[in-house]
């Protein structure tokens, strides 16, 4: 297993590596307009969570979701093009460890984009000490959001990947994708959108498991 997860790694560290530069790019944008400069530029000390960090991070929750779709995307179609799963293995035992495998990179690198930004905004505020003690309970909510979007969203990417469609219909999904995702999230970020978003992403898993292992040679 260790060793399928670090070739899978090394095939989609590209993906990987343009995920964390938006999230670092995003981040930096954050830490600019939301602490530097209207902190530095008024002379009244700064009260609660700044309004610009909490507008870019609302961005990056649907940011984070729409390019672990392509991260998903790209995992499956390589392999349903290239037919390397039949090449590799004829077993279903091994076909499932090649998808966990898939599974595990997949999530270790949304977990890491996330736990990056959540180190930057702890970064942020205690660079810039403040005089009263921030409420962060929607910076958690937020984040908790972020994370139950992306999951499903990188399953609908692996199942568009598995799937044989065309470009123009990958740009629908993708567009009924975050229609949905945006619906789900107007339901505030609480327990049942979370839980909402989470059944979704097993029950996508659940198929393509289903059609991976059983898929013909």
């Amino acid at each position: 297993m260790r060793k399928l997860v670090l070739m899978e790694l090394d095939r989609v560290g590209l993906v990987a590596l343009l995920l964390l530069t938006a999230v670092g790019l995003l981040m930096a944008f954050a830490a600019v307009t939301g602490f530097y400069y209207p902190w530095h530029d008024s002379s009244r000390p700064p009260v609660g969570s700044p309004e610009e960090l909490v507008v870019v991070l609302l961005v990056a929750t649907v940011v984070v979701p729409l390019i672990s779709t392509v991260l998903g995307w790209l995992q499956t179609d390589y392999d349903r093009r290239w037919n390397l799963t039949a090449y590799v293995s004829t077993r279903a035992t091994t076909r499932g460890r090649m998808l966990a495998a898939r599974l595990i990179v997949g999530g270790l690198i949304i977990v890491a984009s996330i736990a990056l930004m959540v180190l930057a905004v702890a970064a942020m505020f205690h660079a810039f000490p403040r005089l009263l003690p921030v409420d962060a309970t929607i910076l958690v909510a937020i984040f908790v959001t972020m994370l139950a979007a992306a999951l499903p969203a990188y399953a609908a990417g692996l199942v568009m990947g598995w799937s044989q469609i065309g470009r123009l219909r990958i740009l629908v999904l993708l567009g009924l994708l975050l229609v949905i995702l945006l619906a789900v999230l107007m339901m505030g970020s609480r327990p049942r959108a979370w839980i909402t978003l989470a059944v979704l992403a097993v029950a996508m898993i659940g198929w393509l498991h289903h059609r991976y292992v059983h898929q013909p040679l």
